[in-house]
């Protein structure tokens, strides 16, 4: 498993290079040679906190008069988990045991992190707005002292399997794209049936996102 490093222009996608020059990305997602990899989240998350000196190399046409609606006012970074195997289901009782251990006496951000496993991260040190890679999927944060982490919510089998679900669809889209930082800001609505199944089209459409040749 890898990590990716791009941008997100207006209807456009750029990939950075291992020369911190920029490749437009098309529909294929896959590595190619010369594009920047990192095995560890901190290395996408280092070359994001140099946004503005990395921005300036993209190929972007500025056009219109309003500096402020700019093409390269309006780019995002991104980052992407490529794998070349396909990952385990998340485990309900895992993330039972991760509310169960909570503290709820701090905010915390629920996260589905790149290898499949739930966390309670404190707000703060985590913070949301960061390119972290290693975070999958996020859930909405739990304030302090609302009664959302601890034993109490844990033994809440509805309340549970909401959670479950919810972070289980956008995990279905995450293996679909090998997008990170999904956020959760709907019910999913879909029974667990129906939820396996999509898992079951995504795996069966799964392929290698790099070859051996890259040696990672």
């Amino acid at each position: 498993m890898i990590y990716t490093l791009e941008v997100i222009g207006i209807g456009q996608t750029f990939r950075l290079q291992q020369d911190n020059t920029w490749r437009l990305l098309e529909q294929r997602m896959h590595l190619q040679p010369g594009d920047y990899f990192s095995e560890e989240p901190e290395g996408v998350l280092f070359r994001s906190a140099a946004k503005k000196r990395l921005e300036q190399d993209l190929p972007l046409e500025e056009s219109g008069d309003n500096p402020f609606f700019s093409a390269r006012n309006m780019v995002t970074f991104s980052s992407r988990v490529l794998r070349r195997k396909f990952p385990a289901l998340p485990d309900m009782e895992q993330l039972t045991k991760t509310i169960r251990e909570g503290n709820d006496h701090v905010n915390n951000s629920l996260i589905l992190n790149s290898h499949g496993a739930f966390e309670l991260r404190p707000r703060p040190p985590y913070n949301p707005s960061l390119n972290d890679p290693s975070v999958a999927v996020r859930n909405e944060t739990f304030g302090a002292g609302n009664g959302y982490v601890g034993r109490e919510p844990a033994s809440d089998f509805s309340f549970m399997m909401t959670l479950y679900s919810n972070l289980l669809d956008y995990w279905v889209l995450h293996l679909a794209t090998g997008q990170t930082n999904l956020y959760v800001d709907s019910y999913a609505n879909k029974s667990m049936e129906v939820l396996m199944k999509e898992l079951d089209d995504v795996e069966a459409r799964f392929e290698p996102w790099y070859k051996e040749m890259y040696q990672v």
